[in-house]
């Protein structure tokens, strides 16, 4: 059986390393390694992360990592009722530099289906792309799985339905 190529992995790997600003790179010499160091000047890297499109991500939340020039991002839920009440906010207002829009199904009411899954996850990308209408499509976007509501879909299909609309898979927070 032939193995499959670990280009894609690697180039996964190396896309979020230069989003971080700064990495550990090994040099030619086998367990020899540089440290690069961050981007500006700055010292460390931490990721804020906000969940289901929540009003206080629009009164609140967006508006103060913007004046103080911090990122964040935002796992948006465009066919819920709280990003539905603020959708001029969402779509016209809030994106901006630092401010990251990222999939977390178009409506949270869980997967029973690979083809309900595959709705929910075109559905969310064509909101979220409504609110950068300046960005290429398509663009790699973080996807973070919905909790509390019924999830039966196997991985195996849930990884190709990722990979068909440029999801990538954020890690779990636990364990």
């Amino acid at each position: 059986m032939k193995r499959p190529s670990a280009a894609p992995f690697l180039a996964v790997i190396f896309l979020i390393l230069g989003f971080c600003g700064g990495a550990v790179v090994a040099a030619d010499n086998t367990g020899a390694t540089t440290v690069l160091k961050w981007k500006d000047g700055k010292k460390a890297v931490f990721l804020l992360m906000f969940d289901d499109s929540a009003p206080t991500d629009v009164k609140t939340v967006i508006p103060e990592l913007k004046k103080r020039g911090m990122a964040g991002t935002f796992y948006v839920v465009p066919g819920g009722g709280p990003f539905k009440a603020a959708q001029k906010a969402w779509e016209t207002e809030l994106p901006g530099p630092g401010i990251v829009y990222a999939n977390h199904t178009f409506t949270h009411k869980g997967t029973a289906t690979p083809e309900q899954l595959d709705e929910e996850l075109a559905k969310c990308n064509e909101g979220i792309a409504k609110c950068y209408p300046s960005l290429k499509q398509p663009r790699l976007i973080s996807f973070g799985k919905p909790g509390g509501v019924p999830w039966t879909v196997p991985k195996e299909q849930v990884d190709a339905a990722l990979a068909k609309h440029h999801l990538i898979d954020r890690p779990p927070f636990k364990g």
